[in-house]
């Protein structure tokens, strides 16, 4: 029982024993008075609790994450008693968690007056959330009764994984170091546009013989898709440590990598096969981006994923894609853990063979010695480029990537 309404009762007990002992007006208006009171106070407050009006105010319902999102709670008051302890119970960012959690705020309301909360923390995950007001919880002016109005309002808001912007990726044929020219076999579908004058800096395999005979200058070829062809970008999004949230954390930064290399190749005009799993579908799907209007469309299905809880292998997901490979450059492999028995077996997957492979493994503190012993041993494989990619650093670690491997 609520401290007020023992006071009340004791009150009430003392005022009743007096007007018992002493019959005068007095006692008898304050026995009167003292049990009038609690039922006005109650009509009081259900009218108040009929004139109460609660909004949820959300202007966009969506964020790109760690960045503060935009929802306020406005709770208006239109009755001539003031509502000292409201309580509103929802599902609203909070921001020691940066999540949506479901909590409890406390204010007072004064007469005919409005009340705006705003709620901006930052969400940390990728996904689709549910939030909304549950109910209003109400008291009187005495404290001693209380309602509660069920409000029900709930949304969607929807949290866009980062897009984050990394160096181009000029060529994704042998190494950094030469042209952005297609390979043979990419050059299938990518039709011969002409030749130009030979410039410091242009591949020598690119160089047109005949033509350079015929004109006494060096010619070399182009084409219309100058930048390696088509590549594959494969995501694997299993979930391979023992916390729910981490692995969030892990499938987010491999999605946010996987857009960044599409941004990346898209701009040096090639094409990207995306092919990732799919929790909802219980398959594989993929997407294929040759513009920025695709990638839109990547980005909003890439958005609203959610986590996998079953798992998928590389393999699997790799066999997945039955369609020829001849005009593929390179293939992309992002991953937050290596497999012996995956990588040293990519020889004998038809979509890895005769490709030039590059690894994107998204290290944590606490890689075990296995981890870094087929890292090492990875990293000395003919063909297939380890990169070492830093969670939270991931702009700068594949940066620094692309400049090693410029250097060799």
């Amino acid at each position: 029982m609520k401290k007020t309404a023992v006071i009340y009762l004791l009150i009430f007990a003392v005022i009743t024993l007096l007007m018992i002992c002493y019959h005068s007006k007095l006692t008898s208006v304050l026995f009167i008075f003292m049990l009038v009171l609690p039922v006005i106070s109650f009509l009081l407050l259900f009218i108040s609790k009929l004139l109460l009006k609660v909004e949820l105010i959300c202007k966009e319902p969506f964020a790109e994450k760690k960045t503060p999102v935009d929802i306020t709670v406005k709770i208006t008051n239109r009755f001539i008693i003031p509502l000292y302890l409201t309580e509103i119970y929802a599902t609203l960012p909070l921001k020691s968690k940066e999540s949506f959690c479901y909590q409890n705020t406390l204010m007072s309301l004064a007469p005919f007056s409005t009340v705006k909360i705003k709620y901006d923390s930052p969400i940390k995950l990728r996904g689709v959330y549910e939030f909304g007001i549950d109910k209003v919880k109400i008291s009187d002016l005495f404290n001693i009764f209380y309602l509660v109005k069920k409000i029900r309002i709930n949304k969607e808001f929807t949290v866009l994984p980062r897009k984050l912007i990394i160096n181009p990726i000029t060529n994704t044929g042998e190494s950094e170091m030469e042209s952005s020219v297609p390979n043979p076999t990419a050059l299938q579908k990518h039709s011969y546009a002409g030749v130009k004058p030979y410039e410091p800096g242009d591949p020598v395999k690119s160089i047109h013989w005949t033509m350079s005979a015929k004109q006494d200058n060096l010619m070399v070829k182009q084409f219309e898709n100058s930048a390696g062809g088509r590549c594959i970008i494969l995501a694997d999004l299993n979930g391979y440590f023992p916390f729910e949230e981490e692995n969030h954390e892990y499938t987010d930064t491999v999605i946010e990598i996987m857009l960044a290399l599409d941004i990346s190749l898209i701009s040096a005009n090639q094409t990207c096969l995306n092919i990732w799993y799919s929790p909802e579908k219980k398959e594989c799907e993929s997407l294929e981006c040759m513009d920025m209007a695709e990638f839109s469309l990547l980005y909003d299905r890439l958005s609203q994923l959610k986590p996998q809880t079953e798992i998928f292998l590389p393999e699997m997901l790799a066999d997945s894609y039955s369609e020829p490979t001849t005009d593929c450059s390179a293939i992309f492999f992002i991953t937050s853990q290596l497999r012996k028995d995956f990588i040293f077996n990519l020889g004998n997957i038809e979509i890895f063979k005769n490709k030039e492979i590059r690894i994107l493994l998204i290290q944590h503190s606490m890689e075990g010695d296995s981890q870094q012993q087929l890292a090492s041993a990875v990293a000395g494989v003919r063909g297939i480029q380890l990169w070492r990619i830093d969670k939270d650093h991931p702009v700068k670690s594949i940066n620094e990537q692309l400049l090693l491997y410029r250097k060799n």
